[in-house]
C-alpha cells in the first residue's frame, strides 16, 4: 500500500491556493518525503497519526477540523515520549518526526487545509 498525503482545500481534488504553494516551498519539516511541495509520505505515520491524534491517515480525506484536533493532540504530547512509545509499530517514529508532523498540521489547521490521501 503506498499513500501519498497532499494539503488540499478540497476533499476532491488537491486545490491549494498560489500562497499555500509559496508557504510550502518555506516549510522545513522533518518528515517522510516532504520536499516542499505539499505531500509527504503518509503510509509510514498511519499508526502514530491514529493512536496521537485518534485520526484515521488512511482515510482518502481528513478535513480540516480534524486536522486541527491532531494540532492540538501533537501539540500536547511530547516527542520523544510519541517516538518511545512506537518502538512497536510496523513504521517506528522518531522525536524529529513526530515534531514534523506537530508542525505540519499546525501549518494545515492555521490555513484550512484538509488532507487527502491518494
Amino acid at each position: 500500500m503506498s499513500l501519498d498525503v497532499f494539503l488540499s482545500r478540497s476533499p476532491d481534488d488537491v486545490v491549494v491556493a498560489p500562497e499555500d504553494e509559496a508557504a510550502f516551498a518555506g516549510l522545513n519539516v522533518h518528515v517522510n518525503e516532504w520536499v516542499g511541495t505539499g505531500s509527504f509520505g503518509g503510509k509510514r505515520y498511519i499508526e502514530v497519526v491514529d493512536h496521537v491524534g485518534d485520526v484515521v491517515l488512511g482515510y482518502k480525506w481528513v478535513p480540516p477540523e480534524d486536522v486541527v484536533r491532531m494540532a492540538a493532540a501533537f501539540e500536547a504530547r511530547d516527542p520523544e515520549e510519541v517516538a518511545r512509545e512506537s518502538v512497536e509499530d510496523a513504521f517506528p517514529v522518531t522525536a524529529d518526526q513526530v515534531r514534523g508532523l506537530r508542525q505540519l498540521f499546525r501549518f494545515c489547521a492555521d490555513r484550512g487545509l484538509g488532507l487527502l490521501g491518494m
